[in-house]
């Protein structure tokens, strides 16, 4: 049997699905919740995953650039797009009252240089915060321990989405701004190989179950999307998380949704934070024409 080892921020329902109808036969499926950003690419090119589960804006900036936390300019493919965020959204603990205070406030985050901390930064700006002016960030690693940092008082402020961000709402933390608010276009997650593994046969059969998976998931009904969780505990295994994986705004792409125009906001979001920019014409590298 094959060993398949994929390396994610937080349960994605596509693998429970794929794990629960046994798409995946010949292979051992390893799962692994990855601590940040460099973590994850970083055993992606040292070839201990083989599949990453990732921020399209992470790819552009270890793809595209020495100017990274590997210090290296990865060779990598984007394969499909997998959500459009699943409501990412700046959201903060009671000790942050108006506005003004995020200019105080300590934000946690996962790395200074991921996609979700510039895309943090963008929201600020357009909520008129000064990002020049001595912001406090802390790494608190992946979303949902930047959940447990904030609720726990030690920040106030981070960017969280999916069954975080469903948490978040239940503890009644305070929501700011979501991304829908800052991009029209905006991809939340795509997967993510090595340039080398694009074709590779554990990639194709890795790609086939996944579209299998996401099908299945937009055919479901509640029930259905319930039993797909062994266990019933499961933050993702509830209506609120289900109608947000339906959610046209926010919620999965049935279909591959991949291409320059609509990662074009990635950087645009990247650029008026200051970040390191790529070129639009580097893009097309990135993203792989063998899958739908």
């Amino acid at each position: 049997m094959k060993l398949l080892r994929i390396g994610q921020f937080s349960q994605s329902p596509v693998l429970a699905v794929i794990q629960h109808f046994n798409l995946l036969p010949d292979y051992q499926i390893e799962i692994t919740n990855v601590v940040s950003s460099p973590a994850q690419f970083e055993a992606l090119m040292k070839d201990e995953l083989d599949i990453a589960l990732t921020s399209p804006d992470n790819v552009l900036l270890y793809g595209t650039t020495t100017n990274n936390p590997l210090k290296a300019e990865c060779d990598l493919k984007m394969l499909r797009s997998i959500d459009r965020g699943l409501k990412l959204s700046l959201v903060s603990n009671d000790q942050v009252k108006n506005v003004a205070d995020l200019q105080s406030a300590t934000f946690s985050i996962d790395s200074i240089t991921s996609g979700f901390a510039i895309l943090l930064k963008k929201m600020l700006l357009d909520l008129k915060i000064d990002i020049e002016n001595n912001l406090n960030f802390v790494q608190a690693g992946s979303t949902p321990k930047r959940l447990t940092h904030i609720m726990e008082n030690q920040s106030q402020v981070t960017i969280l989405n999916a069954e975080s961000k469903i948490k978040a709402d239940k503890n009644n933390l305070k929501t700011w701004i979501d991304v829908s608010e800052v991009v029209d276009n905006y991809l939340g997650t795509v997967i993510c190989v090595q340039g080398k593994n694009e074709r590779s046969t554990l990639t194709v059969d890795f790609m086939k179950a996944w579209k299998i998976a996401v099908s299945k998931i937009f055919a479901f009904d509640l029930s259905a999307f319930k039993e797909v969780f062994s266990d019933p505990e499961s933050p993702l295994a509830n209506k609120d998380y289900f109608e947000l994986l339906l959610n046209d705004v926010h919620g999965m792409t049935i279909k591959n949704e991949l291409s320059v125009e609509n990662l074009k906001s990635l950087i645009d979001i990247r650029s008026a934070t200051g970040a390191y920019t790529p070129q639009i014409s580097q893009i097309g590298k990135l993203i792989s024409d063998q899958y739908d």
